[in-house]
């Protein structure tokens, strides 16, 4: 004859455990960047159509001239890569606003041996009609 009884914990199991924070945040982290890594394509599709990609200071004279990053490619006879543009603010006041500037090179062909990398410095005056003007530029960091 067989034993209809089953045991006690076959009828009513133990509720599964909740996974640990660290472990929920853990796999959340892994999900952003398993994103992030199928984004990339069309982020590089976007700056093959479109030649840069630029994300812009608020409040800076000339915007263009000074990005908070810049990606843009670079496709000369000679020279295939790309250019890293950041800017950053170095001296700000009511009247006065120096912004370092620093460009650098990724280069999968080149014809130059050298790092051709830049760093400059632009000075800027809160003229009397409210505008910024150009007041100095600097190779360099700074000062």
């Amino acid at each position: 004859m067989i034993n209809s009884q089953l045991p006690e914990d076959s009828i009513n199991p133990a509720p599964p455990k909740k996974p640990s924070i660290l472990r929920r945040l853990g796999c959340s982290l892994l999900l952003v960047v398993w994103f992030l890594i199928l984004l990339a394509p069309c982020t590089f599709f976007y700056l093959a159509i479109n030649g840069q990609i630029m994300l812009e200071h608020a409040n800076v004279p000339d915007p263009a001239q000074h990005p908070f990053l810049k990606i843009q490619t670079v496709m000369e006879i000679e020279d295939r890569g790309f250019a890293i543009t950041r800017s950053l603010i170095d001296q700000q006041s009511e009247t006065e606003m120096c912004l370092e500037t620093y460009v650098n090179y990724v280069f999968w062909q080149s014809s130059h041996n050298e790092s051709q990398d830049a760093v400059f410095c632009d000075c800027y005056m809160r003229g009397a009609d409210a505008e910024w003007e150009l007041v100095d530029q600097l190779g360099g960091v700074c000062d």
